[in-house]
């Protein structure tokens, strides 16, 4: 069971990961992206970020 609700955790962030990815939806940006990012500039953050595992813990790709 224990296994389970982590692979169903597992994949809820994933599927969150990627609708950010697609829509660049900013809505599931952290509160310190918005207090940190120019509003015209957040999709393209939450497109960046959207696959937490991809853009942590490796540098900048820009």
């Amino acid at each position: 069971m224990e296994g389970f609700i982590g692979i169903a955790v597992a994949g809820i962030t994933a599927l969150l990961g990627a609708y950010m990815i697609v829509t660049g939806d900013c809505r599931l940006l952290h509160g310190y992206h918005y207090a940190t990012t120019p509003e015209s500039e957040r999709p393209r953050l939450a497109r960046e970020t959207g696959p937490g595992w991809w853009s942590w813990p490796w540098p900048s790709r820009s």
